[in-house]
């Protein structure tokens, strides 16, 4: 009688080198509820580069920055953070070591659109705060200018150590935009200048 065949054994396959496999995305919650600081808005801080902004928000910026550097040369670059809300009204300057450096500023500006929730301090400032709010916090650490652009309108930031946060107001007093991230960057009145 002859032996049973047998059963055939299936050798492991090789494993995917850690090059070869895709990181696993790190979940940093919903982006209304990051919190702006000096440094950065929730997990974006300003020693990012564009590219390890878009492993945060998970978009390419690849188009952008090509816009941004025919446009400015490479020296400078500024884009949305994303096609959705809350990051449609979020966008980024990169200019004190050119478009390949790291983020200099983060801006939440929402463009009118009200009907979304936005990042705000850990004091709860933010879109939608009143100037009133921003002085009882800030006190007499606040500096302010008026607004270029709209009449009645302020811009208020504080800062340290280089860093700072910037309130822009309208006519009203209610802050239309907030910035986050390096001076003198920070108090650009228009993107790159």
């Amino acid at each position: 009688m002859s032996a049973p065949p047998e059963t055939p054994v299936a050798s492991p396959s090789p494993s995917a080198s850690a090059t070869d496999s895709a990181p696993t995305p790190t979940d940093y919650g919903d982006p209304a509820t990051w919190t702006i600081t000096p440094s950065g808005i929730g997990p974006l801080t300003v020693d990012m580069t564009p590219a390890e902004v878009s492993t945060v928000t998970g978009v390419d910026y690849s188009a952008d920055i090509k816009e941004s550097e025919q446009a400015f040369g490479g020296a400078c670059g500024a884009w949305l953070l994303g096609p959705d809300q809350p990051l449609t009204s979020m966008s980024v300057l990169v200019a004190s070591e050119g478009i390949d450096g790291p983020v200099d500023v983060y801006m939440v500006d929402p463009y009118e659109q009200t009907d979304s929730a936005f990042p705000t301090t850990a004091e709860g400032l933010g879109v939608g705060s009143t100037k009133a709010d921003v002085e009882s916090v800030y006190g007499s650490d606040l500096q302010r200018e008026d607004s270029l652009y709209v009449p009645r309108g302020e811009r208020l930031w504080t800062e340290q150590a280089g860093e700072g946060i910037l309130f822009e107001t309208d006519g009203n007093g209610v802050v239309t935009s907030v910035r986050s991230g390096r001076l003198p960057q920070l108090r650009h009145s228009e993107g790159c200048a």
